[in-house]
């Protein structure tokens, strides 16, 4: 079967599932992206099309980010914290759990104890406000709103 999209750096890999109305491709890096660390074949993250990641740049989706709809920011990962952390244009993934931003910052401790037990909680008092910062930092948020979960 061919690819629903290829061009100079990645190509989908056939391997799709539906998000909040939109159709994802996981997508594979047909070239080394050198500056990042990727290399030909590496599996990446999922983007609706081609329109959700620069053909040209260093720029890459990893793991289990997705790129849908308007987005034109790259997503923002953190990685080595007991989950990995991505943020796009308006949802938060940590782990495999993925909702829009402001509700990660709100939930309360006992949908968090239920994500995950403790170790979401203390994760969540931990690096929760650290994480506000980066999505108002990279506009991800609005700056009026730093510090409401806190």
């Amino acid at each position: 079967m061919e690819p629903a999209f290829r061009n100079e750096k990645y190509e989908a890999t056939g391997e799709t599932r539906q998000w909040l109305g939109h159709t994802l491709h996981r997508i594979r890096a047909v070239v080394d992206i050198v500056a990042i660390g990727v290399t030909a074949g590496t599996l990446g993250g999922w983007i609706e099309g081609e329109a959700n990641l620069q053909v040209y740049g260093d720029a890459w989706v990893y793991g289990n980010a997705q790129v849908y709809g308007d987005a034109r920011k790259s997503p923002l990962v953190v990685s080595g914290l007991a989950y990995t952390v991505t943020l796009d244009d308006t949802h938060m993934t940590a782990g495999c759990q993925s909702h829009p931003i402001r509700d990660w910052l709100d939930v309360d401790e006992a949908k968090l104890r239920a994500m995950d037990g403790r170790r979401a909680v203390e994760f969540r008092r931990e690096y929760g406000g650290i994480i506000q910062q980066l999505a108002v930092a990279s506009g991800r948020l609005p700056a009026d709103e730093i510090g409401r979960s806190e």
